[in-house]
């Protein structure tokens, strides 16, 4: 269990973020996302956009229907996340 999910409870949004936390670097697609995470496609695609919409996750197409994902190091938002987990996990 992530530090995230140990305080704000194991829910699939707070899963995702803390994926995207421990994985800054990575681009994952929606599919690989819910396999990584052990939650179904669906759970995902709800999640995902509400993130994408603060800005926190940025989206990639490729190919038709390929989406890609990645912590968007461009926000506010995510740097300060980003910065928050990184103290987090310096306390545990």
């Amino acid at each position: 269990m992530g530090v995230l999910t140990s305080i704000f409870g194991s829910t699939i949004r707070v899963k995702v973020i803390e994926y995207f936390l421990e994985n800054p670097n990575s681009m994952i697609y929606l599919t690989e996302l819910a396999r990584a995470l052990g939650v179904s496609h669906s759970s995902i695609s709800r999640v995902i956009q509400p993130l994408i919409d603060m800005n926190i996750i940025s989206e990639f197409q490729l190919a038709n229907r390929l989406r890609f994902f990645k912590l968007n190091m461009n926000s506010d938002i995510a740097k300060f996340l980003l910065n928050f987990y990184k103290t987090l996990n310096k306390k545990e």
